[in-house]
């Protein structure tokens, strides 16, 4: 049995992830409060979205 504690696991390296969220189809590039705005709720709605059903989904 192994566990999370065990040199396997401490030896090797875990990538990390990186995301180019300006790849997304409805990133807006142009300066101004709005596309900032809405370039924010891409990246945000997802998350908060996520954690609404996330209880739901480990009720089983």
């Amino acid at each position: 049995m192994s566990t999370l504690n065990s040199s396997e696991l401490a030896d090797s390296e875990m990538p990390n992830p990186t995301v180019d969220f300006s790849t997304h189809p409805q990133w807006n590039n142009k300066s101004g409060w709005k596309s900032i705005l809405n370039n924010f709720r891409l990246i945000i709605q997802p998350t908060l979205l996520l954690g609404l059903i996330l209880p739901w989904l480990n009720a089983g």
